[in-house]
């Protein structure tokens, strides 16, 4: 039997990640359903659902809350808040 490791070295630009956009004031973030959670922290809860392509910079969001994207679900639990950082990163607090 044989084995090896294989190292592979690869230059790369640096990834730069662009500021997201601010949501203009008179059009403030609306979540895009509600959904039960039920059982969670000891009781049923209502929940705010908002899609996470339209967060901008900036934006707080109020827990209990769901941040949905295809490819993952972010909760923000109840008495926590959700900020949106200026990349477009997603703050807990």
């Amino acid at each position: 039997m044989c084995s090896s490791d294989l190292q592979a070295v690869v230059p790369m630009e640096k990834v730069r990640y662009g500021a997201l956009l601010r949501q203009p004031t008179d059009a403030p973030l609306q979540p895009k359903a509600t959904q039960k959670l039920l059982h969670l922290y000891g009781r049923d809860l209502d929940t705010q659902v908002y899609a996470r392509a339209d967060l901008r910079a900036d934006d707080r969001i109020a827990g209990p809350a769901i941040i949905s994207e295809e490819m993952s679900t972010t909760l923000v639990p109840p008495g926590r808040h959700l900020c949106v950082g200026r990349f477009g990163e997603l703050v807990i607090t």
